[in-house]
């Protein structure tokens, strides 16, 4: 899958290279009404090649390079990981949501 998306977007100019992992999150009453929905992304692009790191399950982390750090999203350290994590973003409206 890697192999493909790489091929696919090879000799493309950066600006068309573009990548987004969005997570969503939306929670609803007992009857059904959305009481909470949001959206969080994590943007960056394609790399000519995948980065080194490769992450069991999370395969696509190689390939969104984030040029804020000059990585691909599969190498960010674990604080780097906790400053920039689109889920983590989401994750933390979600708990203020809730109360916690």
């Amino acid at each position: 899958q890697i192999a493909f998306v790489i091929n696919k977007m090879r000799g493309l100019p950066l600006e068309k290279r573009g990548t987004r992992f969005t997570s969503a999150v939306a929670i609803s009453d007992p009857n059904g009404r959305i009481i909470f929905k949001d959206t969080e992304s994590l943007e960056g692009y394609v790399p000519e090649e995948p980065g080194k790191t490769l992450i069991k399950g999370y395969s696509y982390r190689t390939i969104l390079y984030f040029p804020v750090l000059g990585k691909t999203y599969a190498e960010f350290t674990e604080d780097e990981y906790h400053k920039y994590s689109h889920k983590r973003k989401i994750v933390k409206r979600l708990a203020h949501f809730l109360g916690k």
